[in-house]
């Protein structure tokens, strides 16, 4: 779009996220004296509740002699919508190394933010058992969760993703007769502020920077009592690897790469050096 094609795999990530956070739930199983009988993991797949539904309540695989097994769990996006609130200097910028030019930084401008709304379906074939899935949900939620993930691979740093918890609906679907499957769903609403970020840009490098004084007229000032009209600024990094802000303790400054720990040479010029 616009002539940029780029793919940050952010959304990706934040599916993968919300999923990840679900996707080791056990449900155990008591008899009447409390004794555990039976535990299981509950099975997470992407998709809307309809999709499993149908697949418990049906067989369109003659060759299947059982239908789906409940309990399950099953997670879809439903709606994406722009946070003003949240919204970033434009022109402010993330930066990282570049990969195949140390005389270069990637850089990203600020990211958008967005809320992306996520739907958490929670299938079973009676109460006690999603209540006892739910149970170990609940808890963490008060109701926002904070977890700290890579949000833009390039970037490769990691940052703070809230995610709340809105509303918890339980449904029984059960409408018919006795012969008829059953299934219990509870339905968890979660809103999680994402930030999504455009393409990114190459920039070189700038290892020395100079300042010059001028007076009033536009003149460069060259006024021998003056203390200095000049200032340069350069980075500083000794043959051991350690920052340093002497001129004789440095190696080239062009031989210094923008992920070294370097350190600021800076000097003070008069006019009588000029």
């Amino acid at each position: 779009m616009f002539g940029q094609i780029f793919n940050n795999n952010s959304i990706r990530n934040y599916v993968i996220y919300f999923g990840k956070l679900f996707s080791d739930l056990i449900l155990i199983r008591d008899d009447e004296d409390g004794n555990e009988i039976q535990r299981m993991k509950v099975p997470l797949n992407y998709g809307p509740k309809e999709k499993y539904l149908n697949r418990a309540e049906g067989n369109p695989d003659l060759e299947r002699e059982i239908a789906i097994a409940l309990p399950r769990m099953s997670f879809e996006i439903t709606d994406m919508r722009y946070d003003p609130t949240r919204k970033l200097n434009s022109t402010g910028r993330l930066t990282s190394v570049n990969s195949t030019d140390p005389n270069k930084k990637d850089y990203f401008y600020n990211p958008v933010p967005y809320n992306i709304m996520f739907n958490l379906y929670i299938m079973t074939k009676n109460i006690e058992d999603g209540t006892r899935i739910v149970e170990q949900i609940l808890p963490y939620f008060t109701p926002e969760f904070t977890g700290n993930i890579i949000v833009n691979n390039d970037i490769n740093n990691k940052q703070d993703v809230p995610l709340t918890l809105n509303t918890v609906t339980p449904y029984d679907s059960y409408e018919g007769s006795y012969l008829d499957r059953r299934a219990i769903i509870w339905v968890l609403s979660f809103e999680l502020k994402a930030y999504l970020f455009g393409p990114s840009r190459s920039a070189a490098i700038i290892k020395q920077v100079e300042l010059n004084f001028y007076d009033a007229n536009g003149s460069h000032l060259c006024d021998p009592q003056a203390e200095y009209d000049k200032v340069t600024i350069t980075p500083g990094l000794t043959t051991t690897g350690l920052p340093t802000d002497s001129h004789s303790n440095s190696i080239d400054k062009d031989l210094i790469n923008s992920d070294d720990n370097y350190g600021f040479i800076t000097d003070y010029i008069s006019s009588k050096d000029i």
